[in-house]
């Protein structure tokens, strides 16, 4: 006995020592020691034992110490048990940067802390996928959970782990380039860390506070908050911490043009860098040091930098750093005039851009399949625990006796029947969720050549640009030769022949001009549309949306058309609250269709030239069957019956094609209101009228129709 006491105490010293230990310079645990304890504990403290190990054991070794905790939570029936094991071996594939391999695992603990309504373990893993999130891209199911865990340590009441959420939110908007977001998470998260005096949260709030305020051009302030993190990093002594500080000033000097000062805190900054061996940072701040150089004109020393970087990240794989490296290696090789090795480093970078773009593509698909078949399994996990307790519930009826015989009859049937209707929901919500799956996995596909379309059309912009400046001044070099013609001794039969091949070469440079225009205007309107998919849901009100699009788009056709005069008849459903949607991508639609109508009626003023036309425009909203309606209805030319079915087709329109009418406005409205499960219609009569009606569904905001 007194053996075993000694046993106990020198167990909770062990633990106690582990679970106090929090300076990053404490003594390394006895892991020889601990191992020791495992055969003669309780299965309570064994299983922290085998946590404890899971996490301080290096290598593989830590996977057989998770599996074993698992087992003994098992043993104890403890699901927060049984999920903490599963976060440790996801803690371990996250430490390999097996991302997908640490999100199955991830889901698998939460839908344990779920069930057994765990707080703190669900903000633990909420906090640990939103990270892995963030590492992938995926920005969106990034602030999802990020938001999840803050919720949860908000009614932990746990402070210091709402700062970091409020921190790390911020830094995933600063990723969206969101800085108004950013801003607002950054300052709360610096509120927090100031209420609780804690030094190294509030440096690194104010490094990224000064990084936003540099790119809104704040350079006086973001230097103050700059130099103030690199003060309390000093103060703190982490080496890391101040080099990467010395970047960042370095960064806010080099866009302020001070780039002898900005080439002195980066020299500070990678001298730390090579001395811890992170090659990563070290990456980074030669490729800056490199874009200094290069802004001085300095390019040997500029290429010196950039050419070691580009090897560093070569050495270690770092796709983003060769990426990035490569196109200041272009730039630089560009600028000197060796246009040989500007062309293979730019190739290089465009190499990388496409690889970088295709495997998010295809790691955001892994994700979604490994998330659906973790959910697969949770609802037949469900499904067979519901079938044994109804077997149980069974089998202790017929063992009550012949006495209850009724009863146990009953009671039969009443389970049969239950579970023949819960077999039938679980097959209904299997297929639902099949069918999701599917719709999630195209939707990404959809969204990957969204990007790819985009990155197209940014590409696409310079090479337009200068076509259209290049055949502006061939027609202004037309004109000058048209004038030389004139003065020029030649025969009067060569002069005619020399001037109508001129006329022919202006004829040709300004369709040249049209087409580029045409050209630049599809260009801007794919640019407009994509930039519509990434806009915030939000509560907007649906009326003041309608009114206040009808009144910017009347203001701009009468501002072009000063004798442009509609008449207006708008009647807006008091019933209409606030709905689910982004205010962004209605407006752009309410503007297509009240343009549409503008143009009608102008084209029917034109051709009619009558006094007594006058146009009018119809606009309602309304609630019915469940569903808000917008109603748009012009007096205009209208649409033949065999163009009706075609109005929706992307590029297709019934203008002459110029940089006014690109055919996509229609495409892009239908494809947003599809988007909320709506539907948008036209109905009309050429010559007399045109009514375009669109429905969207309120199932989930049954406020609208108080």
């Amino acid at each position: 006995m007194h053996c075993y006491m000694q046993v106990k105490c020198l167990l909770f010293a062990t633990l106690l020592m582990l679970s106090t230990v929090a300076d990053i310079h404490a003594q390394k645990l006895n892991l020889d020691s601990l191992k020791q304890l495992l055969p003669v504990v309780s299965d309570s403290a064994r299983y922290e034992l085998y946590i404890k190990l899971s996490e301080e054991t290096p290598n593989d070794s830590a996977l057989y110490f998770a599996d074993q905790a698992q087992q003994v939570a098992i043993k104890l029936g403890s699901k927060s048990g049984v999920a903490r094991s599963l976060r440790a071996f996801g803690d371990y594939h996250y430490a390999q940067a097996s991302f997908e391999g640490a999100l199955e695992y991830y889901d698998k603990a939460r839908l344990l802390y779920e069930s057994d309504n765990n707080l703190s373990g669900m903000a633990e893993i909420s906090k640990r996928m939103a990270f892995i999130q963030r590492t992938q891209g995926r920005y969106a199911e990034a602030l999802e959970y990020a938001f999840q865990a803050l919720k949860n340590y908000e009614k932990l009441e746990e402070t210091r782990s709402v700062g970091d959420m409020l921190r790390f939110i911020g830094f995933v908007y600063n990723d969206q380039e969101n800085e108004k977001s950013a801003m607002e998470y950054f300052r709360k998260a610096l509120k927090v860390a100031e209420e609780l005096d804690d030094e190294l949260s509030k440096a690194i709030t104010l490094r990224s506070l000064s990084e936003l305020l540099d790119k809104q051009g704040n350079s006086a302030q973001a230097l103050e908050y700059a130099a103030k993190a690199l003060a309390i990093m000093q103060e703190l002594g982490d080496a890391w911490d101040v080099a990467t500080s010395n970047r960042y000033l370095g960064r806010i000097y080099h866009n302020r043009q001070d780039y002898d000062i900005a080439i002195d805190y980066y020299k500070k900054a990678l001298a730390a860098f090579e001395k811890l061996g992170d090659k990563q940072a070290e990456v980074n701040t030669r490729r800056f040091l490199a874009e200094s150089y290069y802004a001085q004109r300095r390019y040997e020393l500029a290429i010196a930098q950039a050419e070691k970087a580009y090897e560093i990240a070569d050495e270690i794989g770092m796709q983003k750093g060769i990426k990035e490296t490569a196109r200041t290696l272009a730039d630089i090789y560009d600028a000197q005039g060796n246009a040989r090795r500007a062309l293979m480093f730019y190739r290089k970078y465009v190499e990388m851009k496409d690889l970088l773009l295709s495997s998010e593509v295809q790691s955001s698909i892994a994700n979604l399949q490994t998330k659906l078949a973790v959910e697969e399994k949770a609802q037949r996990i469900k499904a067979l625990e519901l079938e044994r307790s109804q077997q149980t519930l069974l089998r202790n009826s017929i063992i009550a006796g012949s006495v209850l015989f009724f009863a146990i009859v009953l009671l039969v049937f009443s389970s049969y029947r239950a579970k023949q209707q819960q077999n039938t929901r679980l097959q209904h919500a299997l297929k639902q969720l099949r069918e999701t799956r599917a719709q999630l996995i195209s939707a990404q596909k959809i969204a990957s050549v969204g990007k790819l379309a985009t990155g197209m059309a940014h590409e696409l912009q310079h090479p337009l640009h200068s076509v259209y400046r290049l055949t502006e001044f061939s027609k202004q070099l037309l004109a000058s030769l048209k004038t030389d013609i004139q003065t020029t001794e030649i025969t009067d039969e060569r002069k005619i022949h020399l001037q109508a091949t001129l006329e022919r070469l202006e004829q040709h440079a300004e369709e040249t001009l049209q087409h580029s225009a045409h050209a630049t205007a599809l260009i801007k309107s794919v640019l407009e549309y994509s930039s519509l998919r990434a806009s915030e849901t939000t509560d907007a009100n649906l009326n003041a949306l309608i009114a206040d699009t009808l009144k910017a788009s009347y203001r701009m056709w009468q501002d072009k058309y000063s004798d442009f005069e509609v008449v207006l008849s708008v009647e807006l459903s008091e019933r209409l609250g606030s709905l689910k949607l982004s205010s962004q991508e209605i407006r752009y639609v309410l503007f297509n269709l009240f343009n549409n109508s503008f143009d009608a009626m102008h084209e029917k003023q034109k051709k009619l030239a009558a006094a007594d036309y006058k146009p009018e425009l119809r606009v309602v909203s309304r609630v019915q069957n469940k569903m808000v309606e917008i109603c748009v209805r012009d007096n205009g030319i209208g649409i033949a019956p065999e163009l009706k079915e075609k109005v929706f087709l992307p590029f297709f329109t019934t203008k002459p094609t110029s940089a006014r009418h690109t055919g996509l406005g229609l495409s892009a409205a239908h494809e947003i209101i599809k988007g909320y499960r709506g539907e948008i219609t036209i109905e009309s009569k050429p010559g007399e009228w045109t009514e375009v009606l669109i429905k969207l569904p309120v199932e989930h905001n049954e406020e609208t129709l108080s």
